[in-house]
């Protein structure tokens, strides 16, 4: 999902699942907030 926020464009903003790695293979990516960077400055 993207956001509009003060941060640069791609940007975490906030971490709603965690993702997990084995083996150098992701087997669950995460689940995240970004900035599009178009908020306010």
């Amino acid at each position: 999902m993207r956001v509009d926020s003060d941060q640069p464009e791609g940007t975490v903003e906030d971490l709603h699942r965690p993702g997990y790695e084995m083996g150098g293979k992701v087997l669950r990516p995460a689940q995240v907030t970004v900035s599009d960077g178009s908020g306010d400055a």
